[in-house]
């Protein structure tokens, strides 16, 4: 009633529709996620965070993740091979909207597609992002942006856009 649940080849998808948001991916019986894959608009402050009140002035983000209700959660089945869901995720307090599209593939492969909307007198965002929690026993990664080392705003000219791996303690 309150989950959809996809298997494709040997792995397990589930979604729940009340939270709208994927809590579940156990590819092998092995659930990898601890926690949902969910929005987050925040990031760790540093000490120039603090010195120019950040916390205070983009508080608004903190928790809107967390605040976020489903205002729409929608199943389509493209073909045998792909099934899409549609999530509008919508927070009251900022007044500002997040439509996840999910694509599952047959072999298990899940494509996350976001498009966010706000209104243009909040403060500015700290982060535009997705979070989860995944199994401690995972230790090699691969990904597709900026890398192939930590970069922010006035580091990304050195960290160029492709595909990298590596370890998660890395």
């Amino acid at each position: 009633k309150n989950k959809v649940i996809i298997k494709a080849n040997e792995t397990e998808i589930v979604f729940d529709k009340k939270k709208g948001c994927l809590v579940d991916y156990m590819p092998g019986n092995k659930n990898v996620l601890k926690a949902p894959l969910r929005p987050m608009f925040w990031r760790a402050v540093t000490d120039n965070d603090l010195g120019n009140n950040t916390p205070v002035r983009l508080g608004i983000w903190k928790e809107a993740g967390k605040r976020m209700q489903v205002k729409y959660f929608e199943i389509d089945r493209d073909t045998d091979k792909i099934v899409k869901i549609k999530v509008k995720l919508f927070d009251e307090q900022s007044q500002s909207a997040f439509s996840s599209l999910y694509t599952v593939f047959a072999d298990g492969r899940v494509k996350v597609d976001n498009h966010f909307k706000a209104p243009k007198n909040l403060p500015d965002l700290p982060r535009l992002g997705m979070m989860m929690h995944i199994d401690n026993s995972l230790k090699n990664l691969k990904w597709l942006g900026r890398g192939p080392h930590e970069n922010y705003a006035d580091r990304k000219t050195s960290a160029f856009v492709g595909f990298y791996e590596g370890t998660v303690w890395e």
